[in-house]
Order: structure tokens, then sequence, then C-alpha cells
């Protein structure tokens, strides 16, 4: 007996089992990408307001046109130069020992790291929905983007900031919710 090209294959119960835990674990790995994304993304725009800030504050406190303005002239105002010498004599001590510039690095390569892949694994949840399986392709491409979550996630913040963290799971529950995800059928109980 032959079947048209258009009607399913008939799934063992095995098959359906294995494409159910796989679609979970994508689906769940999807989510943990978002989320780190969300959240170093989060911290590296931070820091960088704060570098930029100092960068300011110290290029204000440098500048000899600062200090040329008529005010400062001003017997009232003898006080303001030294002032911003002894500022940006501080700052520019200080800038160096905050390690703003190598944690910019590293908070770059870790949101870079985590969107890539999350990247990867939206279009793997966009193909499993469109094809309403998971392919042998998208499994091997899971297996590899797994690995390279498992490899980065070995350089994550040693104590991350719990309060930004739950706000990105909030961001990713409402973003990506667990619902929205196509599921394949969980496999009958058989007894």
């Amino acid at each position: 007996m032959t079947t048209l090209a258009s009607e399913p294959r008939p799934q063992s119960s095995q098959h359906m089992a294995d494409q159910y835990e796989l679609g979970c674990s994508l689906y769940e790995l999807h989510r943990k990408l978002r989320m780190n994304a969300l959240y170093y993304g989060k911290k590296l725009v931070d820091l960088q307001r704060r570098n930029f800030w100092l960068e300011v504050a110290i290029a204000i406190s440098t500048s000899a046109t600062v200090g040329s303005l008529a005010i400062f002239k001003l017997a009232a105002f003898w006080w303001v130069m030294p002032s911003l010498a002894a500022i940006a004599a501080i700052l520019g001590v200080v800038k160096p020992l905050l390690g703003y510039s190598d944690e910019i690095a590293r908070l770059s390569k870790m949101w870079n790291g985590y969107i890539s892949l999350s990247l990867e694994t939206a279009s793997m949840v966009d193909d499993a929905r469109t094809h309403q399986e998971i392919s042998q392709e998208t499994e091997s491409r899971f297996k590899l983007v797994r690995d390279k979550f498992e490899e980065l996630s070995k350089r994550d913040d040693p104590y991350p900031d719990k309060d930004l963290l739950m706000a990105q799971k909030i961001a990713v529950d409402r973003e990506l919710p667990a619902s929205g995800f196509w599921s394949p059928p969980s496999a009958p109980v058989t007894a």
C-alpha cells in the first residue's frame, strides 16, 4: 500500500517522545539564551553610560577652555580652578582602577555570544513551528548551540545581579511565553 505525499507519516511512540523532549529542551534553551542576552545587554549599556559620564567629567575638569571663562577670574570664584584640577587628577587616577574598559570588552563579548546563540535558537524554533517537527538538521544545530552555550556560560558573572536577572526573566516570560511555542504531541502513555 502506498501513501500520498500529503498524508502524515505514522509516528512511533518513541519518536513522538523524543520530539517532545527535544522541543522542550530547545524552547528552554532559547528562553535562557534570550534572558542572558537581555541581562548582558542591560549591564553593557549601563556601564557604557557610566563610562561616558566619567569621560565627560574628566574632559570638563581638564579643559583649559573652562578655566579661561571670565566668570572664574572673579574673586568669588577663585576656588573653581584648583577644584577642577583636583577633580581631574582624582578622576584620572581612579578611572583606570575602575577597569571599565576591560569590563566593557567582557560584557560586549558575553552579549554578542548570547545574542548570536539566541538568534540561532529563534531560527530553530521558527523551523519547528513551520514544519511541525524538529528535523535532524535542527537537532544537530541544537546540539552545537547547546555546546556553545555551555562554553559561554563558564564566563558568566560569578555573582549576577539577581534583581536585574529577575527583571530580564520577567521580560522573557512576556516576550516568549512557554505556551506560545509549538510543541510536538507528547507520546501516548502505554500500559
